[in-house]
């Protein structure tokens, strides 16, 4: 599962950082203070789909199973896509979560 993901996020590793990754007026090279890394991003998902938080890990898809793989790129790209507009209409680079953990 990984390797798949990796292999996707490395082809199109110069469009994330440029496209995703930077703040606004950055160049993607991590010297705006609003820029991340691919290397950051890669890490922390790696982190997620092994180690996870809460008890829940990032799903990357199965491989036994049709297009499995598939809908782990898609889970990645739909990650991506809510980042950006949370970062756009909230005007933040934090997650928001409204997800409840434990009550609180």
């Amino acid at each position: 599962g990984m390797y798949v993901m990796d292999a996707h996020m490395a082809a199109n590793k110069i469009v994330l950082t440029r496209e995703l990754l930077t703040g606004p007026g950055g160049r993607g090279r991590g010297g705006n203070k609003n820029d991340f890394t691919y290397l950051g991003l890669r890490t922390s998902l790696h982190r997620m789909i092994t180690v996870g938080a809460a008890n829940q890990t990032f799903y990357i898809g199965q491989p036994n199973v049709e297009n499995g793989r598939a809908y782990g790129l898609v889970n990645i790209a739909a990650f991506l896509a809510m980042s950006v507009e949370d970062s756009i209409s909230h005007g933040s680079c934090d997650e928001v979560n409204h997800d409840l953990v434990g009550g609180l």
